[in-house]
């Protein structure tokens, strides 16, 4: 049976593609090292390591033929995908490990795998298992189990707890029909129950059926209209309507004060002219002539040089003198012509 059980497993998996497939499918796959992966004892297949050996395809169910099977079932680090098959429940035998990590299963985890109580650990880490975590895994009480990275969902069953279950990374906690709607339907959520039907139908052809009660109007309270908020009156200070008037007195001010401004002027004027007169009539001839300078000393004639002076004849303009004599022989009338 073991032969026929390593055929179907060699088929199942691409067995031309693995890396190494020496000597499988020729002769009898006992004794030890016959065929490659395969250890026997005593005639029987006791163990089968075919990790990293570019298997691919999935599990046959001739696998539950290995009944002898004690120390290890290895296929890590592959690509085997599809469910793992129930008959896997029938290797009862396996005392050591079983190693399903790294490759690309699917579906549940059989519930069948329940029944290894004798499993020393089960390693199905990083796969695409689905589902709910089935309560019979908590009878592998002394079995190390490994289910991390995978997407399992549900909540984790009662019986795990206290067990050496690690189940990391995935959806634990969350329905199943949430993260796997197209294989899980959620339950209906249940709505509200109608009221019961108040009906009294009559016991006999002569009693008529009583009215059914009618639904008493609760009123509605109508809505209160609120007054809206009267605006308050705005006390900012408005233009004066009469700009004409208001030009008219800024006109006004402006021609008085020219006026006054002239009657100053013209004041000033006076002021002026009547501190000349004043100062010209103080200084005499002398200090009006303007061919003497003010600051040589005058020298008094004598009584017989004033005597001559007034009995000596005029002299005529231009000859002997400048003019300047005939200005000063009329001293007063010089100072009255300049003076105006």
């Amino acid at each position: 049976m073991a032969s026929e059980a390593l055929a179907a497993l060699y088929a199942a998996t691409n067995g031309p593609e693995w890396t190494n497939k020496l000597n499988w499918l020729t002769g009898d796959p006992c004794p030890s090292g016959a065929w490659f992966g395969i250890t026997c004892t005593n005639g029987l297949v006791t163990q089968l390591n075919l990790g990293q050996n570019n298997l691919g395809g999935s599990l046959p169910t001739e696998i539950g033929l290995l009944t002898n099977l004690g120390a290890q079932f290895n296929i890590r680090f592959n690509a085997v995908a599809g469910a793992i098959p129930s008959e896997v429940g029938d290797l009862q035998a396996l005392t050591g490990n079983i190693y399903f990590t790294s490759n690309q299963l699917s579906k549940p985890l059989p519930s069948e795998l329940g029944r290894l109580t004798s499993l020393s650990a089960l390693y199905a880490t990083s796969n695409r298992l689905t589902g709910e975590i089935p309560s019979e895994i908590g009878e592998l009480r002394d079995t190390v189990i490994y289910l991390n990275a995978n997407s399992l969902c549900g909540d984790a069953p009662a019986e795990l707890d206290g067990e050496a279950v690690s189940y990391q990374l995935n959806s634990i906690g969350t329905p199943c029909c949430e993260t796997l709607p197209l294989e899980y339907t959620c339950a209906p959520t249940p709505g509200p129950t109608a009221p019961p039907t108040l009906t009294h139908m009559p016991s006999s052809p002569s009693e008529e059926p009583s009215p059914m009660p009618t639904a008493v109007p609760v009123p509605v309270p109508t809505a209160v209209p609120v007054p809206a908020p009267t605006p308050k009156p705005s006390h900012a200070p408005t233009a004066p309507s009469n700009v004409g008037a208001v030009v008219g007195i800024v006109i006004g001010s402006l021609v008085a004060l020219a006026v006054l401004a002239a009657c100053a002027y013209n004041l000033l004027l006076w002021r002026n002219k009547q501190r000349a007169l004043q100062g010209g009539a103080a200084a005499g001839p002398r200090g009006v002539s303007g061919s003497k300078d003010m600051s040589e000393p005058l020298i008094a004639d004598s009584p017989d040089a004033a005597s001559q002076r007034r009995h000596r004849p005029p002299q005529r303009a231009g000859r002997g003198g400048d003019g300047a004599g005939a200005a000063m022989a009329n001293p007063i009338t010089q100072t009255d012509t300049l003076s105006f």
